[in-house]
Order: C-alpha cells, then structure tokens, then sequence
C-alpha cells in the first residue's frame, strides 16, 4: 500500500508539474511527454532487464567468456541501480530547477499586511493620534498651524462644538493616513485600486493561495458535478465501451485456440520501440486548439480494426490445423531423407504458420497506432482543462475517470463471455455417464446406493439424466462431466462475438449521433468552464472586516 501510495504521490506531482511549466500553446506536448517517458520505461524495464538478465543472451552476444546459468544483472541489482538514479535525478531537479515562491508564503504575506493596515486605520489608533496632536499644539501653542505630523489645524475647528469637531479630525487623518486615497463622488473615501480587494480578483487570489486538503476534496467535489466534466465522462465511458470486448477478451481467445504466450510476448516486443516513436509522430495532430475532435477522428478507424478481429479469432483454428499438417509433412520429410536433412533437436512442432503471425502483427500494428493516437489525444485534452490551482489531482480524476471507463465495461464482459456462449456435448455415451453417476454416487455414501453395479437399463437411465445436470460444458464443472460420459465440449455460439458485435453497433450508432456532437461541444467550451471555485474560501478574515469598517464610516 505504501509502494502504490508513493506511486500516486509521484504520478500527481508529474501531472501538476507538466500543467504549470508548459504554456497554454505547449500543452499538448504533457500527453506526448507521457506516453513517450512510460514507454521507454516499460522498454527499458523490460526488454533492457530481460536481455541483461538472461545468461544465454549474455553469453551469445555480450561476454567474451561464457559464464554459465549467470547473466550480467540480477533482479536486485538492476533495482538498486534505478533506485539510485531515481534519487539522483530527483535531488538535481529538487536543486537546480528554480520555480516561484512557495504560494503557501504569499496568503501569510497578505494577511500580515491586511493587520497592520486595519491596526492603522482603527478608530482607537485614529482618537489616539488626534489627542496626541492636541497635546502637541497646545503645548506648542500653535493654533492653526501645521503639526510635526503634517496634519492640517485650522481655525475653523473653533466654530464647531467638540464633537463636530472631533469628527472633522478623523476625515482628515484618515486622508494623511491613506495618502494618496481617492476622494469619491459621494464624499467618502476609498481605498486605491493595488489596495483595495477587487471583487472580481477573486479567482486570481486563489489561484495564489494553497488550498488545504478539505478544500481540495471540497473542489474536487464540485468539478465532479460540472456539466461539462460530466459529459466528458459519458464520452469517456461511450467510447471505451465500443472497444472494451475486442481489447480485452481477444488475447484470451488468442491463447484459448493455441497460440503460445510467448509468442503473443515477442510480438508485443517488437511494437515497443514503434509504440515510443509513435506520439513524437502524431503531435502534430494531437497538440492542436481541438483534441476531442481529433480524438474521434480515430474511433471510426479503430472500430473497424475491431471488426477484424471476429474472421481472425474465426479462422485461428483453421491456422492452427493448416500448420499441424506442415509439421507433420516436416517429420515425414526428415525421417524419410535422413542423409539430406540434419536433425535438429531443437525442432519442435509448429503449431501456426508465418502467415498467420504477419496477419496477427498487422493487426497488433494497427491497434497500436490508433490506441496510442487516442491516448495522446486525451492526455492533450486532460492538460488543457485541468486547473492549475490543483493541476495534478484533476488530472488524476480525469484519469481516473478514464481508467473506470475502459475497466468497468471489461470487467463486465468478461463475465458475460460464459454466459452468452453456447455448447454442447458431443460423442458422450450415456452408458459411461451411468456407471461415472453411479461410482461418484458411491463415493459419496448417499442412501440407496447399490453396492453393485445396476442393469444397462437402469444404467442408461441414470446416465441420460446424469448428462442433462453435469454434462453442460460450463467450465470447469460442465467440461469435466462431458469428458468423464467419454464427450467432447463445442462451442456452437462464442459469447466473444455477440459482444463485439453489440459494441460494434453501439459505436457505429452513437458516434455520429451522439459522440461526435458531444466533442464539438466540449471543444467549444473554454477552459474556465472546467474550473470550480469554492465561494467562501477563507480570505484571511480581514478584508471583510476592513469593508465593514469603511461602510459604517460612511
């Protein structure tokens, strides 16, 4: 919990940093920044550690002398190597990289200034000053002159009783004190502009002060009930569901019809250094005024390239049984021209043909450019709404908000995938799943069991109704029952396809009436739309105070 928790840290304070460094013309290049760093780190991490690691690959092509079952690395010392790079670079940006003052200085800054100034205008300091000057004239008997302080004494204080003339004081410290305060048209006195709380400022204040942890739960409250974060949601969740069963079931069915895991793991190799090129060479079209509407642009694509997978989960099979003949055309070939053809013992069978591994690469390779082109796409657009008073933290929620739209809608057709399927049993023999009811019925002791075996007749019985409740093909249970009555499971209807169909035809239906409209619309918004203030932030108190003040002044 700890490890994934610093994880998250990290991850919110890259997102943050991305969104305040980049200007606002720049900040489609966050997304490419994103994909292109976590790429190399996976080619890195994996390629690089696998290649290091192995003690064949080491041998073969790396040392001089052969170093048997040892390669040049081992798992610790590869992660001890990067834990210490982690912390190198990280303490050269923490000391060379030069950012603006801490915004948590400047709101104590403020509320320091904002005392001081309601210390010098309160009425007590005010009467305190005025008797003081008083005492000063009187002693100095200086009636009608200018005092040490520069205040103004004129004779025409005597014409007005005490408490007139008390008052009369007050205006007229009050203007030596504000200086150069600014006279209304209404008579009374005003603050000047640098001075004086702008009602309007409001959001540049804050964009200036450090929200606490409440307060930023408290607006990331309120961006989650924004219009437009809502509908980008939807929009998120519309379109990961048009993918969601042709991204997530196809490599299962892939391994489901024989296709090795490791070769399924070399070719996902192969893609990576393309995969870290890729959105260097799509930032043109990423990095632009409008990246949902370029997002869209590569659904209909993409759904397409869906569609291509129902013939190739099809047809794997028949792959499969085409390269079956040719090893066995091989072996027949080897054993028969002994002389001409060296054994090797490290020929083994060969379960598809290179065709079909071109055919799944071009597959792999198309999916790769439109899934990254969608993904930079909406880093871009994540960058460009999220506010800069809590960049990193609505860039996670974004992405967060993005990760439940592509999980959730895989999770459930997961589930589906057996449900929605149909198969049957074939070839079972009810004379076997008789006896295999009776002796698992033995086994288990249940009353009036005979302890020898029953008639055929009783035996046939027993078996067809032992293959209508055991013999389903539901996996594990039903698979086990159809092999125990000597059957073999088919698949009549894969619930693989039903899926794919049924995500197929929701993006075909909704991208043009709803997706596509809803991208516009949000293109057109601007990025204020997507910002959330919290109305009664704390100012620090005194502001409010010092507007009362002036009010009953007047």
């Amino acid at each position: 919990m700890g490890y994934h928790h610093a994880c998250e840290v990290i991850v919110q304070t890259k997102d943050c940093h991305a969104r305040i460094c980049l200007n606002l013309e720049n900040l489609g290049w966050a997304s490419t920044c994103n994909t292109v760093g976590q790429t190399l780190g996976y080619v890195v991490a994996f390629i690089l550690f696998l290649s290091l690691e192995s003690p064949s690959i080491c041998n073969t092509y790396l040392r001089l002398t052969p170093v048997e079952g040892k390669g040049l690395v081992t798992f610790s010392g590869f992660l001890c190597f990067w834990g210490v790079s982690f912390l190198v670079t990280t303490t050269i940006v923490a000391l060379l990289k030069h950012e603006s003052p801490s915004t948590f200085t400047r709101p104590v800054e403020r509320c320091l200034k904002s005392v001081s100034q309601k210390i010098a205008h309160s009425s007590a300091m005010q009467r305190a000053r005025i008797r003081f000057t008083d005492n000063r004239k009187i002693a100095n008997n200086a009636v009608g002159g200018v005092v040490e302080d520069g205040i103004t004494e004129t004779t025409e204080l005597d014409d007005y009783n005490h408490e007139d003339a008390q008052r009369l004081r007050l205006l007229n410290l009050d203007s030596h004190l504000n200086g150069n305060a600014i006279e209304n048209a209404d008579g009374s006195n005003r603050l000047p502009a640098e001075d004086a709380p702008d009602s309007d400022s409001g959001d540049s204040f804050r964009s200036n002060e450090e929200l606490s942890l409440f307060d930023t739960y408290r607006v990331m409250l309120g961006v989650l009930m924004l219009k437009p974060v809502l509908l980008y949601i939807l929009l998120l969740f519309m379109t990961k569901a048009c993918f969601s069963a042709a991204d997530s079931v196809t490599g299962l069915k892939l391994l489901e019809h024989g296709v090795p895991k490791e070769r399924l793991a070399f070719l996902g190799l192969l893609l990576l250094p393309f995969q870290a090129l890729l959105p260097l060479l799509v930032t043109r079209w990423t990095n632009g005024p409008r990246p949902l509407g370029t997002y869209t642009l590569a659904i209909l694509p993409r759904l397409c390239c869906s569609a291509v997978v129902i013939p190739l989960i099809y047809y794997t099979p028949y792959f499969r049984d085409m390269g079956a003949s040719v090893t066995a055309s091989l072996n027949e070939t080897l054993l028969n021209d002994t002389a001409n053809i060296p054994h090797s013992s490290e020929t083994g069978p060969i379960s598809f043909p290179w065709t079909f591994y071109a055919i799944l690469m071009s597959y792999l390779a198309a999916y790769s450019i439109l899934s990254n082109f969608m993904f930079v796409t909406q880093m871009a657009y994540h960058a460009k709404i999220s506010d800069p008073l809590v960049g990193g933290t609505y860039m996670t929620l974004l992405n967060t908000a993005a990760n439940l739209a592509a999980n959730l809608p895989s999770t459930l057709l997961l589930y589906l995938v057996e449900p929605l399927s149909v198969r049957s049993c074939l070839d079972a023999d009810p004379m076997k799943a008789g006896i295999a009811s009776w002796q698992s019925s033995l086994k288990a002791n249940i009353t009036g069991t005979p302890s020898v075996q029953p008639p055929a007749e009783d035996l046939l019985k027993l078996g067809s109704r032992w293959l209508i409740q055991n013999a389903t093909c539901v996996p594990p249970q039903g698979d086990k029952g159809c092999r125990a009555a000597g059957g073999r499971c088919v698949t009549n209807l894969d619930g693989f396809y039903l899926e794919v169909a049924a995500c197929l035809l929701l993006g075909f239906v909704t991208l043009p009436t709803i997706m596509r409209p809803l991208s516009k619309y949000l293109d057109s918004l601007p990025s204020s739309a997507y910002s959330f203030r919290l109305k009664d932030a704390p100012r620090c108190g005194i502001i409010r105070g010092r507007r009362r003040r002036r009010t009953s002044a007047r």
